[in-house]
């Protein structure tokens, strides 16, 4: 008979420090498997084997039909957070599979049925069939059953999982278990989860051994197993009296969360303030919100800890950077935000809502970029982290909070793959300190103590020189995750170096933005689940990754006109090219696919970007962006910011999900697409004049448009950086894109016309079709002439302006004011007075007193071989 010591990873769990009294009584405090066996029964995967009293029968003999409840409650824990639900959700057949196990009454029947149903086990004899329920088990058939479980619910195979293709370490971790061995990826697998190692000694088993044919394996060794293998939640065995108090969540249902008009870094700032519009205060805004969020399922918001060097200038919120305490530093006073964070912890504590608080120190990046040396900047850091823990996880159990679930490292900060480099040195320092805080003062009411970092997986295909700027699809976008692989071999070596024993950070943090579901489904299944040389890279484990945000806009909405609208900027994406979708039924289904996307790798935890638009956050002073700005930072929400606007549909669609878990996926992902006219307001062009044509579409292997060459000139939707001065001109050079823009040949017949966007889904499939409306008239038209100030009372030293529709956006429109016994007057651009002619609405002119007062006839020409616009009556006056 031996024992095995578990190296046992991410402490997901809930504990306390306090004095302890025994679960089961003959299991002490200071026994190593004391956290494994209490875990299985807070989880309600054991039982025990008697209640008067509680005992679990740590030292006995685990039996094969006690092995299959274990496993197969673990496997539904894993899935559906409850242990018994497979009997709702996955009902086994009533019919015995086995010829010795035939009674339907007994409690571990629907167990060992699931066992074979799921392809876990093919019994202990083919012919007859049997499973020998009450024989023992040998440590590789322990390997076997959980790992088995664990691809299973991880998604990498379909039940039944009978071919075990699992991504496996090659290198064999123990001595005793070659490559030759018949159940050697087994084993290799129960490490790579953690459950086991090859660096700890056990009794009865030398270091460096796996011993798999003991036979006699111990019920307490199984509890080891399951929580560390399968469940992956569990305990530091050399922490004695540590209890587990909550059980955290098996999806993190999470948002990015502000309030309607306060954005995600102000939203503390302005917690005390009142709120005209809403007629609340802000705290009662965000109360309000936090008991929407848990009526529709979700279970986290997620929020920064800003400090004041990652705001702007400008920008008073945000707390104070260290060397100084949070609320206080020169010039800086964050004492109300304080309070307003625990304020805002405590009202989401008590709607049954998690939050994870994320530290956001650009003061950090700055040192780093510095070469300030780890050993300053590390401890300078983690003593400003451990400030805010402190406030949320005080000594007293009865004023600490019950939900903060984790700490978020540093925002942007992760080690580079060279190990000896000064940032990987001050992110693992920094790592240990704030870890060894927060758990070393996790309240026994339930601070998880977990601690996220940042694993960034980049996104390769891009115009050179800009960042921002989408790029053809040709084959896929690519990702660099192998990349990121090389990143989590790193984490780990670093960590493992100053804990003395494997260790991997409890949460990886990414944040995923791009419009192809389709190329972001295959890099993200690969980084997870692709062959890797281990000497070099590692998979990140899918349960341990928090997508923290994760968005695409929908920033080109109508009305046009900005000043009047809060939907949304009608700009072509300027800036978020990379996640162009343009229209909220573009941005469902984005989100539809992204969240299929994500099911697929088997990633449960997640924060979707925003829940509002904060549009009027950034339209007047000292809010003004330019529209740049506007895209990146005001249209990713799930809801409008005005309320009278309703819900866009991408909040239905993630509602859904997390309240009802549902979610409709194909293959191939349907494309998502967009196809407008330039000129949005109308649609009106004249004869000679060309249609300007937008378009996106995401998860698209080929498009056509009808009426436009497949060799047109066609550019990226970001049109700032347009440098031409009529059709066809280019302004980037850069092949089609996912969002890319495109001008008609001149069409001379007049009437309505139709543009027909055809889209081909990656992988084939039926085609995504849009269409375009236009009308096409013999002159430009004129609906009114005003002052600048829309005031039809025009003085002769005004600023004329000219509305109505078909003007050229590129240059070349003529003003011709006609009136008897007087020379014609001719405005345009080069005369030497102000001409504004860049809009296919509008046109604004100096008169400088060229007009007499008095009736005139206005008369326009766009430069296009169309008539003119009139003649218009414009009254002078004196």
């Amino acid at each position: 008979m031996f024992l095995r010591t578990y190296v046992l990873l991410s402490l997901s769990l809930s504990l306390s420090v306090a004095a302890q009294q025994p679960l089961f009584s003959d299991v002490p405090t200071t026994s190593p498997y004391y956290g494994s066996t209490k875990a299985m029964y807070s989880l309600k995967i054991t039982s025990g084997c008697s209640t008067a009293p509680l005992q679990y029968c740590a030292d006995s003999n685990l039996f094969r039909s006690q092995m299959a409840v274990f496993i197969i409650r673990a496997w539904s824990r894993r899935l559906w957070h409850d242990a018994e639900a497979f009997k709702i959700y996955a009902p086994p057949s009533p019919t015995p599979w086995f010829t010795d196990f035939t009674n339907t009454n007994d409690p571990s029947f629907p167990h060992v049925q699931k066992m074979w149903e799921l392809g876990i086990t093919s019994g202990c004899s083919a012919n007859p069939r049997m499973f020998c329920p009450g024989g023992t088990l040998q440590n590789h058939e322990i390997a076997v059953f959980t790992t088995r479980a664990r691809v299973l619910a991880d998604g990498l195979c379909t039940a039944p999982c009978g071919n075990d293709a699992f991504p496996y370490t090659t290198t064999p971790y123990f001595s005793d278990v070659p490559s030759s061995d018949p159940f050697f990826k087994w084993i290799q697998r129960f490490a790579d989860l953690g459950a086991v190692s090859p660096s700890s000694a056990t009794p009865g088993c030398p270091i460096g051994l796996f011993c798999p044919y003991f036979v006699q394996v111990l019920r307490k060794q199984m509890a080891s197993q399951t929580m560390a293998g399968l469940v992956s939640w569990s305990y530091w065995s050399s922490r004695t009296g540590i209890e587990m108090q909550l059980d955290p969540p098996w999806q993190w249902k999470g948002i990015n969360y502000s309030p309607r008009r306060h954005t995600y870094f102000r939203m503390l700032y302005d917690w005390y303030s009142y709120d005209a519009t809403a007629g609340q205060f802000v705290w009662q805004m965000a109360d309000a919100d936090l008991t929407m969020l848990k009526q529709n399922g979700f279970n986290l918001v997620h929020l920064y800890l800003w400090d004041r060097d990652s705001l702007p200038l400008y920008e008073p919120s945000g707390f104070c950077p260290y060397p100084n305490h949070p609320t206080s530093g020169p010039g800086c006073n964050a004492s109300s935000q304080w309070n307003a964070l625990a304020d805002f912890v405590q009202r989401a504590e008590s709607k049954g809502i998690y939050v994870a608080l994320h530290f956001d120190s650009q003061k950090l990046i700055n040192d780093l970029r510095a070469g300030v040396p780890a050993s300053i900047s590390a401890p300078a850091f983690a003593t400003w982290a451990n400030h805010f823990i402190d406030l949320l996880t005080p000594a007293s159990p009865a004023s600490a909070r019950k939900n903060v679930l984790f700490w978020g490292l540093a925002f942007s900060v992760q080690p580079p793959e060279d190990t000896s480099n000064n940032w990987g040195i001050t992110w693992r320092d920094a790592y240990k300190l704030v870890d060894e805080h927060a758990k070393a003062g996790s309240p026994n009411s339930g601070l998880m103590g977990i601690i996220g970092t940042n694993l960034g997986m980049t996104f390769l295909t891009h115009v050179p020189g800009d960042d921002q700027a989408m790029t053809a699809r040709v084959g896929s976008y690519q990702w660099d995750w192998q990349g990121a692989q090389r990143v989590v071999k790193s984490m780990r070596t670093l960590l493992s170096g100053v804990y003395g024993y494997t260790k991997d950070p409890d949460v990886y943090m990414m944040q995923i933005y791009h419009a192809n579901s389709t190329d972001m489904q295959a890099a993200i299944s690969s980084l997870v689940s692709a062959p890797y040389n281990p000497s070099v890279a590692l998979n990140p484990q899918a349960d341990r990754i928090f997508v923290v945000e994760f968005a695409t806009s929908s920033s080109m909405t109508y009305p046009v006109a900005l000043q009047d609208e809060v939907k949304g900027n009608n700009i072509q994406t300027w800036g978020d090219a990379n996640t162009p979708t343009l229209t909220p039924s573009g941005q469902a289904q984005w989100l539809r696919s992204a969240l299929c996307a994500f099911q697929s790798a088997n990633i449960q935890k997640l924060g979707y970007w925003a829940l509002y638009d904060p549009y009027t956050v950034w339209t007047g002073p000292p809010w003004f962006r330019s529209s740049y700005d506007l895209a990146w930072n005001g249209y990713w929400g799930l809801k409008y910011e005005r309320e009278i606007d309703g819900d866009k549909p991408s909040w239905a669609v993630l509602r859904d999900f997390y309240l009802n878990g549902s979610l409709q996926c194909s293959n191939p992902r349907p494309p998502s697409i967009t196809f407008k006219r330039d000129n949005a307001a109308a649609g009106y062009y004249t004869i000679g004049q060309p249609v300007g044509l937008i378009w996106t579409a995401a998860d698209t292997s080929a498009w056509a448009i009808t009426d436009i060459p497949s060799n047109a000139n066609s550019y990226p939707c970001k049109l700032v950086t347009w440098t031409g001065s009529g059709p066809g001109d280019p302004f980037y050079s850069s092949p089609n894109g996912s969002c890319a823009f495109a001008y008609s040949p001149p069409i001379y017949v007049t009437g309505p016309k139709t543009f027909t966007f055809t889209a081909t889904p990656v992988g084939g499939g039926t085609p995504a079709q849009a269409s375009a409306n236009v009308t096409i008239g013999g002159s430009p038209t004129i609906s009114a002439v005003t002052d600048n100030e829309y005031s039809t009372n025009i003085g002769r030293y005004d600023y004329l302006v000219v509305w109505g529709d078909g003007f050229s956006r590129f240059g070349g429109n003529t003003l011709q004011f006609v009136r008897s016994g007087y020379p014609d007057v001719w405005m345009w651009i080069n005369d030497g007075y102000f001409f504004w002619e860049r809009s296919y609405n509008q046109i604004n002119a100096y008169l400088a007193g060229r007009l007499a007062p008095g009736n005139w006839s206005l008369y326009v020409r766009n430069g296009y071989p169309s008539g003119p616009a009139g003649p218009f009556p414009v009254t002078i006056n004196p």
